[in-house]
């Protein structure tokens, strides 16, 4: 079933909290601007904090907080330090944290560059056979240039920006639906079978992964438990 992906809004100011799925933007090995951007470039950022959270079936939520040694794959590749900040659309304000290393790998974001701010909300959902999958995805943080600039990882960088940044996939519905959702879920992050490169399904194979990886790793759920969840997610800090 399609993947139901709601307008990029701002993130509500004071929320504390897009897409873990991740998305595919066009490789640049250059900016090209679109109108007034002074801030395009790369940033030091440093993973702070990491916590992760699950509602397993019925029983109680469960909340860990975790060593910065696992943060989600999609944190260790995107934010890898240094990050990129680049404003996309300088008109219309619309901008993207990317990989260095990659950079058509990133998230998109709302730049204020009134306040050396940004942050965005997205959120999506998806009804497969009776069981209503949600994803919602918060970023938001603040960028700043340094008196001087600095060469880190070979790049050099301008400034430094901080991150905070949450996801949160839910399943409702009967248990046998949801079970059988997950299951396919599941076959596909752990066999490869079913996935999907398209960004508009369920099946898309970095949303797959990133809705099971971070929490399997951590040891908030195990495999059998997994087909059982209601809700993961992780939330994750960077300066």
């Amino acid at each position: 079933m399609p993947f139901t992906k709601y307008k990029l809004g701002l993130a509500v100011a004071g929320a504390g909290l897009l897409a873990a799925s991740g998305c595919q933007f066009g490789n640049r090995t250059s900016t090209t601007l679109l109108g007034y951007d002074t801030i395009s470039g790369y940033y030091a950022s440093l993973p702070q904090t990491i916590s992760f959270h699950a509602q397993i079936g019925t029983t109680a939520p469960r909340n860990q907080t975790g060593n910065v040694t696992q943060m989600p794959l999609l944190m260790k590749t995107i934010m890898a330090n240094p990050t990129m900040l680049y404003f996309d659309d300088p008109v219309n304000g619309f901008g993207s944290i990317r990989s260095h290393a990659n950079t058509g790998i990133g998230v998109p974001t709302i730049i204020d560059n009134t306040k050396n701010s940004y942050g965005a909300s997205t959120s999506g959902s998806a009804d497969v056979g009776g069981c209503e999958f949600k994803e919602e995805i918060i970023n938001s943080g603040k960028y700043a240039d340094t008196a001087t600039t600095s060469v880190v990882a070979g790049y050099t960088v301008r400034g430094k920006l901080s991150l905070d940044y949450s996801v949160s996939r839910t399943f409702t519905g009967e248990a046998v639906d949801c079970t059988t959702l997950l299951t396919n879920m599941k076959k596909c992050y752990t066999d490869g079978v079913g996935c999907s490169s398209d960004d508009a399904s369920v099946f898309y194979t970095n949303r797959v992964i990133d809705t099971f990886q971070p929490i399997l790793d951590a040891g908030v759920a195990t495999d059998a438990e997994i087909v059982n969840a209601r809700e993961l997610g992780y939330h994750a800090t960077y300066e």
